[in-house]
């Protein structure tokens, strides 16, 4: 059997394979010594497109850094998801494309039809009996209310489905 070092080897050096290099990185399927044995120009394409992603996930604009701060001292909404201005995220099929796409640091800003809001960060991916599993952390206010915070975990189904426990 080989090991996950010769396997990610294998992909650096065809250099098709940068995305699952990646993924393979940001998921802990591949630990950090296994880098050291990586071809130099694939660790370097990898590392500026982990980089990027890095960088891009961590984006917060000042709307959802507003929703974090507001949810983490549980303040009344008071007409802020009104503003926002995020789109409406009432879709379960556009939900489980995020999740499909998800990656630690990726992240996710919605309204609803209910007039709340929600700004969702990855925390983790993992699989779990086969099926790719996304923890996050959400934080969410509903029109009229105090805002608040949790955690969840939704595992893919085969069908495109998921299912969601709270953390």
């Amino acid at each position: 059997m080989f090991s996950a070092c010769y396997c990610f080897e294998r992909i650096a050096e065809a250099n098709r394979g940068a995305r699952r290099m990646l993924e393979a990185m940001m998921t802990g399927r591949i630990h950090m010594r296994c880098l050291a044995r990586v071809k130099p120009a694939a660790f370097a394409l990898s590392s500026l497109l982990l980089g990027l992603d890095v960088t891009l996930a961590s984006a917060q604009t000042p709307l959802m850094k507003e929703l974090v701060r507001k949810a983490q001292s549980k303040e009344q909404e008071d007409g802020f998801c009104a503003r926002t201005a995020w789109p409406l995220g009432d879709s379960s099929a556009d939900f489980a494309a995020f999740l499909r796409k998800a990656a630690t640091g990726s992240q996710r800003a919605t309204t609803f039809s209910n007039g709340a809001c929600v700004f969702n960060l990855v925390t983790r991916v993992h699989m779990e009996n086969g099926n790719k599993c996304v923890s996050y952390t959400y934080y969410t206010c509903s029109r009229g209310a105090a805002c608040g915070l949790g955690k969840s975990v939704d595992c893919l189904r085969p069908d495109g489905t998921y299912s969601r426990r709270s953390d």
